[in-house]
């Protein structure tokens, strides 16, 4: 009975020459049969269509009675790793590898262990002359005449029932040649061996049939010696299953092989690692931080309360605003349904924060002169961090922020501590009445005080500038007590200037159009946010809060996009590294391929690469992101006075332990294998003939 059946073996290329044409032959289970020709005549693509190097265009071949151009991918494998074996004229070995590994490679494929697979190939190759010290050299320092030896034990290790032989000599002296044509007549003995060749004696002396080729078509068959068809097939078809433990040698020497690509990718995805912890790190520290950071304001409890009006400007986007100070009845009736707020009269028009300070005769333009309510007050926040805090509400006694501090320090040469500075703000306030005798009378005021720098506190420093913190409650008592001299002898009884601004129209500029708005307890802050009322409440701390949020959201936002940006581009690199090592490895996957490796695990020691890559760079990135933070802290301290703003959530993420290293993690082992795998899963297939040419 027949080992391989052909029938009507059809096969043309794209030039749309004919190659085989109609080819009919059987071969048994056993015997050296050789196929001769001229070059062209279609000897090689007849075996490569044997072996499943390339497939026929039309007709059957039959092995062990199923036709082999219609089996299963998976069966495909089988056939290259058990049932038939290749012996090439340019060897085709992993050129790379030690010449153990090339010989011992179709049983690791096969699925036998390591230490097997690597005895029985040793065995081997110390029958044809090489000792164990020699077989850890690589195939690329061995000879022609060598490496078809290596070919050779390589093919037949697995005992395959076929081997195909296409010009195994072409390439080696005669004395090789002898060598390599004995050892397959021996082997044909017990298993069919099929030789392509142009040497007509070498077929002579050791076929047992002889095929001839000419123009695609049987020229002549040729029975040599009879051969006893043993009908013993040596290989149990279904003891096949594909093991993946040799992929690791494999994926070992292309780490090392491509190291500076691999560098190049993981430092690449190191950089996406470390920007998406930081990332997260301080968007998760923006949200812990950013409420606590914006209560560093000694005037967190000050605000001004006024009443706007819009009035829309004709044929203009434009609308204009105008400020007046809210009625008393609304200020009342906000303060009744607020009990931790209470209001006051805003002074700003006699004493405005612009107000003169000298130190001597030097004019300190910087510094601002700004109120609060009172030094003994609860809502001032434990912010002091040189001096101390007034004990009593009065006009000279005075405290500054930092950035004041280190402002007088520069323009004077002196320790701002204890130092008198002094504060001036004059104006004329007019009284217009409806007399033609007197329309009007004026009055001259004038705030000259020396003040005494007694302590100093720090504040955020985003948007933070020079300041000095007097109380609130002196400059009401001053003020009550600084009588207005002209208007109050015309009208014929005392009127101070705290009367003046407490009786001014809501849109006359003595008012300042607002009122002054006071938290009971700077803890109430976050309510102070949150009243909901048609009048307008400034604060300070607010207003700060606000635009370091919009700064933070447009921070991140330009993080966001450079971060995608350098993901994107980490992943593209990735892709195109492992595409380029694939394409580069084309040849030895062709080879591991005909040794019954499936294109699957091909794929797969590209991926698991990748996966290596990626999870080196991912706990570089993430070890890299926690020593960064500190660094990145600091810088940001250093710009807006936030401090500790960068802190990524490692051991607590959404309530769950250790989420976020996890997440990444899965993350990047996916982000690896996909894209990896999908560019090499779609490749343009070439037929493995074409991938086993030299390159």
């Amino acid at each position: 009975m027949a080992l391989i059946k052909v029938k009507n073996l059809k096969k043309s290329f794209t030039n749309e020459t004919q190659v085989l044409k109609s080819l009919n032959v059987n071969f048994p289970d056993n015997g050296f049969i050789t196929i001769l020709g001229k070059s062209g005549c279609g000897k090689s693509t007849f075996i490569h269509c044997l072996g499943l190097l390339e497939k026929s265009d039309s007709g059957s071949i039959d092995f062990r009675n199923e036709d082999i151009n219609k089996i299963s991918k998976r069966n495909i494998d089988r056939y290259h790793n058990k049932d038939v074996a290749f012996v090439f004229q340019h060897y085709q070995l992993l050129e790379e590898y030690s010449l153990l590994f090339n010989v011992s490679l179709p049983l690791l494929i096969a699925g036998e262990r390591r230490q097997y697979a690597y005895e029985k190939a040793s065995a081997m190759l110390k029958q044809v002359g090489f000792d164990k010290e020699f077989q850890k050299k690589l195939v690329c320092n061995c000879s022609g005449g060598e490496k078809q030896r290596v070919a050779l034990m390589r093919a037949i290790i697995n005992n395959p029932q076929v081997i195909l032989a296409d010009e195994p000599t072409g390439a080696l002296d005669s004395e090789n040649a002898i060598k390599v044509c004995e050892i397959l007549k021996q082997y044909s003995e017990n298993h069919l061996v099929i030789m392509v060749t142009h040497n007509k004696e070498v077929a002579e002396k050791y076929s047992d049939r002889i095929i001839t080729l000419d123009e695609g078509k049987i020229k002549e068959d040729k029975q040599i010696t009879h051969i006893e068809d043993k009908n013993k097939y040596l290989v149990d078809p279904n003891k096949f299953k594909i093991d993946l433990n040799w992929c690791d040698i494999v994926i070992e020497h292309n780490l090392k092989k491509r190291f500076k690509r691999n560098l190049v990718c993981g430092i690449s995805l190191m950089i996406s690692v470390i920007f998406t912890f930081l990332l997260v790190g301080f968007t998760n520290g923006t949200n812990l931080q950013i409420k606590n950071e914006c209560l560093k304001h000694f005037d967190i409890g000050v605000s001004t309360i006024s009443k706007q009006e819009v009035t829309e400007i004709e044929n203009s986007k434009l609308n204009l605003i105008k400020e007046n100070r809210p009625s008393l009845e609304q200020i009342i009736a906000l303060e009744s349904e607020n009990d931790f707020l209470f209001y006051d009269l805003n002074y700003d028009s006699l004493v405005p924060p612009s107000a003169y300070v000298y130190y001597e005769n030097l004019f300190l333009e910087e510094i601002t002169y700004n109120p609060i309510y009172s030094f003994i007050d609860s809502y001032t926040p434990n912010l002091l961090i040189k001096g101390n805090i007034p004990s009593n509400d009065n006009l000279n006694e005075v405290v500054i922020n930092k950035r004041a501090y280190d402002l007088i320090y520069e323009k004077t040469q002196e320790n701002p501590l204890n130092l008198v500075l002094k504060v001036e703000s004059q104006r004329e306030i007019t009284t217009y009445f409806n007399d033609e005798v007197i329309p009007s009378i004026t009055d001259y005021f004038s705030y000259k005080t020396n003040i005494k720098i007694v302590g100093v506190v720090d504040e955020l420093k985003f948007l933070s500038t020079p300041k000095i913190y007097y109380s609130f409650v002196a400059l009401d008592e001053f003020l009550s007590n600084y009588i207005m001299p002209n208007y109050s002898t015309h009208e014929q009884e005392t009127i101070t200037y705290k009367n003046k601004i407490e009786n001014a129209s809501s849109n006359e500029e003595l008012s300042s159009y607002s009122y002054r708005l006071f938290l009971k307890d700077y803890t109430k802050y976050e309510e102070l946010k949150n009243i909901v009322t048609d009048l307008t409440i400034t604060n300070n701390s607010v207003t700060i809060e606000t635009a370091l949020t919009s700064f933070i959201q447009a921070a991140t936002m330009g993080i966001e996009i450079f971060l995608i940006i350098t993901i994107i581009a980490s992943v593209l690199i990735l892709t195109i590294s492992s595409y380029s090592s694939f394409t580069q490895d084309q040849h030895n996957n062709a080879i591991m391929m005909t040794l019954g490796a499936s294109k699957d695990s091909i794929v797969l020691i590209y991926v698991v690469e990748s996966i290596i890559v990626g999870c080196l760079s991912y706990l570089f990135g993430i070890s890299c992101s926690l020593l960064l933070s500190p660094l990145c802290n600091s810088l940001i301290y250093n710009f807006s006075g936030l401090g500790n703003i960068i802190q990524i959530p490692i051991k607590i993420f959404m309530n769950k332990k250790l989420l976020l290293p996890i997440l990444g993690f899965v993350i990047m082992i996916f982000t690896c294998a996909l894209s990896t795998s999908i560019p090499l899963i779609f490749s343009k297939k070439e037929k493995l003939s074409e991938e086993l040419k030299e390159e």
